[in-house]
């Protein structure tokens, strides 16, 4: 049950990040941005299912009977002590999560970077999107990692360990 859920939310992971490009590719960008959010849930939850919950709630989950997840901060905080990221969770939850609940639920940083002068229309730097790129490129990143790892395939693990630190993401993310 434990791997077919990860499996399910992986899955999720790479889906909101090949709509993200997608998005992106077209120019809406106010589109793309607000799908972080999910993708990042979606991670969390992975995450957390992989190594956090007990065999009791994976069995909930898995039933489909309303489970509720844990807040978001005691998941945060129960990733990053099982992954040992640092705190890595903890300060995306409590340094941009506002933010990405913003631009999924139309809010004012959304709506404010619309006006392009008296034009109404997308105004986003590249540098501010291509930071959102390489977040989301990131989860897929963690979540293979995870998935790797549950299902023991230590060389695909190691691979993606690679990539991570050849780009410098999350050093300490998944160990």
């Amino acid at each position: 049950m434990r791997v077919g859920l990860v499996l399910a939310f992986a899955s999720m992971v790479m889906e909101h990040q090949l709509a993200f490009l997608l998005l992106m590719r077209s120019n809406y960008y106010g589109a793309a941005l607000a799908l972080i959010r999910s993708q990042m849930e979606s991670l969390i939850r992975m995450l957390w299912i992989a190594r956090c919950a007990t065999d009791y709630q994976v069995n909930q989950i898995g039933a489909n009977r309303g489970f509720e997840f844990p807040t978001l901060r005691l998941m945060t905080e129960a990733i990053d002590t099982a992954y040992r990221t640092g705190g890595f969770f903890g300060r995306l939850k409590s340094g941009t999560w506002k933010l990405l609940c913003d631009f999924t639920h139309t809010g004012m940083r959304q709506v404010f970077r619309r006006f392009k002068g008296k034009i109404i229309e997308p105004n986003y730097t590249p540098t501010s999107m291509l930071t959102a790129t390489n977040m989301v490129n990131a989860a897929v990143l963690l979540a293979g990692a995870a998935l790797f790892e549950q299902m023991g395939y230590q060389e695909e693990l190691t691979a993606i360990k690679h990539l991570m630190a050849d780009y410098d993401l999350f050093k300490t993310a998944i160990q």
